[in-house]
């Protein structure tokens, strides 16, 4: 019980509070934000917007808030597209990176959030894009 991390595990709690909070007076407005359709223009706004939430806030907690409105399959993988690639800016953006962090940091390995951070935001556009369009492909091929 004692190896559990406990303090992240209070603080992912914290996270979908908050979210389920903000996001019950906010629906209208983000629902105006995700755009409706399964074209690559729509999934690519989408993930957009779940990959910047999912970096401001973290990760799982914005799957959950955006799931309603991923309703069609190819919407629901650009979704998990976003919230499993995009949250590599910030360190909280994914509990696995928070976990990462811990697991170095105990190694003797100190990555800072400033790189971590400037490395993500070189990786994450591509990445993110290149997801978002395999799945927009996808769909277009059926």
């Amino acid at each position: 019980m004692r190896l559990a991390p406990w303090d992240m595990a209070a603080f992912a709690l914290g996270l979908f509070l908050v979210i389920a909070a903000v996001m019950r007076p906010a629906h209208t407005l983000v629902a105006e934000a995700l755009g409706a359709g399964t074209g690559a223009g729509d999934l690519l706004q989408l993930a957009g917007v779940a990959t910047v939430l999912a970096n401001a806030t973290n990760n799982l907690p914005t799957y959950l808030a955006l799931e309603p409105f991923a309703a069609e399959p190819a919407r629901a993988a650009a979704l998990l597209v976003a919230v499993n690639v995009g949250p590599v800016v910030l360190i909280w953006g994914s509990l696995a990176n928070l976990l990462w962090r811990d697991r170095c940091r105990v190694r003797g390995l100190e990555v800072s959030s400033r790189r971590f951070a400037l490395e993500g935001l070189l990786v994450m556009p591509t990445a993110v894009a290149a997801g978002v369009l395999a799945v927009a492909l996808a769909v277009a091929a059926r």
